[in-house]
């Protein structure tokens, strides 16, 4: 009977790892895909930027925006 138990843990011992490496594997997955709210931030700072240079925008419509895009951050 107790051979029986050692001949057991091995195999119980390994599906356990199993189990854990598909849950931090698929943890890992969801966290590295989450957008970056700073980078996305920082992109639409340079867009704004530009078009304020460009001259699409005005000053009062940049500041608001930009106000808004620093509020998110």
């Amino acid at each position: 009977m107790m051979t029986y138990a050692w001949n057991v843990l091995p195999m119980m011992a390994g599906m356990v790892l199993f189990w854990l490496a598909i849950v931090a594997l698929v943890v890992w997955l969801v966290k590295d895909n989450r957008p970056r709210a700073g980078i996305a931030s920082a992109q639409a700072v340079d867009i704004i930027d530009q078009r304020y240079a460009r001259g699409e925008i005005d000053e009062d419509q940049w500041v608001r925006i930009r106000t808004g895009l620093d509020k998110r951050q």
